[in-house]
Formats: C-alpha cells, structure tokens, sequence
C-alpha cells in the first residue's frame, strides 16, 4: 500500500488504483457485521428486499406474513435499526386504510428514478402501487392469479410493470392509467420471475416452472424473440429449448444489459450473452443448492476501474456464494446463523450486502476492514462517556 502511495504521488501509478486495492481488500474480507443490524418484527421468512435507485438509503422489505417494513439507513450507523414504518398484512387490521397484502409478498420494486413511489406484488393475486410519502396504496391490480414476482420498467415514459403468473402468462400493468394493457403468452407453466433490459427499454426477460429463459420484445407480444437453449444447439424460437433442467426461479441482467444471468433448481447458475441469445458457458462450481419454490433474487456489483464484477448468490442451506461473473471463480463463501437466505441485495456506496432469510431476518455483511474500524471508533466513544461521567 506504501509503495502505491509513493508511486501515486510522483505520477507513475493512476490514482484509481489505491481506491482498486483498499475496494478489492474490503470484499476479501466480508463478513456478518457484530456492529449492523435490523430489529425486524416480521411474523414469517423474509421474502424480498429493496434498496431505493436514487440515494440507496431506503430499505424496504416484504415477508411471508404478509407485511411491508421501511428501513432508513441513513440513520443509526453503527446500530440496530427499528422499521421506519410497517404495513400491516390485511388479516391483522382490516380496517387501517394502509392495509397491505393478505398473503405472502413475493416482491418489492422502488420506481428507477423516485423515492416517492414503489410496487409490491403478492400471492393473494395483486400488484400494488404505493406513495411513500404517505405509505398508503395509490391503486391495485387484481390479476386474477398469483404473482411470482413483478418488474418495473426502467424507461419512465411507459410506466409498465410486468407480472409473473401462475396461471402461464405474464401480465403488463399501466401505473399511469392504471390497467392492464397487455399479456404475453409462450410459456406452459407458472411463470417466476420477470426483469426489464437496462439497455433495451422495451426488451423483457422471463422464467419459470416449464424450465425455459424467454426474452421478448414488448412491441411484439405474440411470440418470443428468444427461447435460450442451454446446449446453444437449438433454433432461436424452438419449443424445445430449456434454460436449465428444472424450474427456472431467478433472473437478472448485468448493470449494461448485455448479458443475462439465470438461476434454477438444477442448481446451476448460467450466464447469457443477450446479443447473440447463447449460453457463455460459465462453469459456477458445484455448491450450489437452490430449492427456492418463489423468486430468488441475486446482486450484482456494479463494476468499474475499482470495483469488480461479482455476483452474490443466495442458497436453500443458509450461505452466500460469491463468484466472479465472467469466469465463475468462487470467491467465498459467506455463513450465518439461519437455515436458508432468500434474497440479497448490495449496496454499491459502501460496498455492504443484506440478506433476508427463513428465520425472520435481514443481516448486514461488510468487510472485516470497516468493521474493525468502526468497532475502534466505538470504544473510543465509550471510553470518552466514561471519563465525562468522572469528571
């Protein structure tokens, strides 16, 4: 680290790459955080987490007890964090005008450009649009059938949100005008998961029980523009390609939209090229176990010069896999004290992670680094209190 300095200050070394060492340091080093946490009060497993695109301080997590909590991290640092605010699930106060979902909240999306509003969807068959100034539903979607998970799209001009359903199809929602506008059909079973191309606004990906990884063009619902095939044999649009060998329950794109990563119950995680629609053939190692019967949700790293691309998988045993992106190296692999972690999500300013999991919690993973260091200031804070206390 000396010598990076040295070579920094007389020009010989880019500046980005101390901040390179100190980043790739951190993430060597992950752990769950003694100092972080959340008092979280959910009656059931955590289900889904959400972390606001604007500022990324706004928490908001969903359960299998129906309920909704807000979290501010821009508040209590180095402490346990009480729930801003808590919808209430539909059996416990049916008479409180912002009641929430009957049954288990199968995902929580924020709009991709405001704090001010974010959707919910839930297996009592409804999608929910909510003002979270004053955490009250603006307006629901009764879609008849359950819903798996749901997307909002990235492009602001056409407010779409799409639904996976257990009925087969996939449901557009209009948040603007508040209808359903459209349905795509092609796949056989229940559909899983759904998530919009960051690149192509109008470019859907989807996945589900029948094993296939679809990508549409929303411009043209009738059919597919792909179903990848996992051998790379198999024509574009065959009825036979399959994703993986069991059903599909996790989809997300890279931050460029260029590629596509799946994840099933075969227990394998793949990597797609989105332009040619081809397995990249990534090898992710074989640790991975996935019995996830909703939607799995993974994180990415958003990476740059300092930060590399590595993906954060949650499994059915109660463990974080960390792999490299592009060439499926495992890095680590993060334990806890739960039975099984079904959804995690990153935090690119300060590079921490959260879980949510089976037993009811959402966990904070940072590097040993800062908590060391945090843990230094907070001695030093006491140690302060305790010499004013004798004076």
């Amino acid at each position: 680290m000396m010598k990076s300095l040295l070579d920094r200050e007389i020009g010989t070394q880019p500046s980005y790459i101390i901040r390179k060492q100190v980043i790739e340091r951190k993430l060597e080093s992950f752990q769950l955080s003694t100092l972080k946490g959340f008092h979280t009060e959910h009656g059931g497993p955590i289900m889904t987490l959400a972390l606001d695109n604007v500022q990324q301080r706004y928490l908001l997590s969903g359960g299998a007890d129906a309920e909704i909590r807000l979290y501010d991290l821009g508040k209590n640092t180095a402490q346990l964090r009480e729930p801003r605010i808590t919808i209430r699930s539909k059996k416990r106060e049916l008479k409180c005008r912002n009641a929430g979902h009957e049954f288990t909240v199968t995902g929580i999306n924020w709009s991709p450009h405001s704090w001010k509003l974010f959707t919910t969807s839930s297996m009592d068959k409804t999608v929910k649009c909510w003002d979270s100034n004053y955490m009250v539903p603006v307006h629901t979607f009764d879609l008849k059938s359950h819903v798996y998970s749901h997307a909002m799209s990235p492009r602001v001009r056409n407010g779409l949100v799409a639904s996976a359903l257990g009925d087969h199809f996939i449901r557009m929602c209009d948040i603007r005008h508040k209808v359903a506008v459209l349905t795509l059909s092609g796949h056989y079973k229940s559909v899983i998961s759904v998530q919009w191309s960051p690149l192509f606004h109008n470019m859907l990906a989807s996945a589900g029980e029948d094993g296939t990884v679809r990508l549409w063009d929303i411009r043209n619902p009738l059919r597919c523009l792909v179903s990848l095939d996992y051998t790379n044999e198999g024509s574009p649009t065959s009825a036979r390609n399959v994703g993986h060998t069991a059903p599909v329950n996790g989809l997300t794109f890279t931050h460029d939209g260029l590629h596509l990563l799946s994840t099933g119950q075969d227990n394998t995680l793949r990597l797609w090229d989105v332009y040619q629609g081809t397995n990249v053939l990534v090898e992710y190692g074989g640790e991975l176990v996935n019995k996830a019967r909703l939607c799995v949700t993974l994180a990415l790293t958003k990476s740059d010069k300092c930060i590399p691309s590595l993906v954060f998988h949650p499994t059915s045993d109660g463990r974080i896999l960390i792999y490299d992106l592009f060439d499926g190296t495992l890095h680590d692999r993060l334990h806890g004290p739960m039975s099984s972690i079904n959804c995690v999500i990153w935090k690119q300013h300060n590079q921490e992670l959260y879980s949510g999991d089976g037993d009811k919690r959402i966990l904070v993973w940072r590097s040993k680094v800062e908590e060391q260091e945090n843990e230094d200031v907070c001695v030093e804070m006491n140690e302060q209190d305790a010499w004013s206390d004798y004076e």
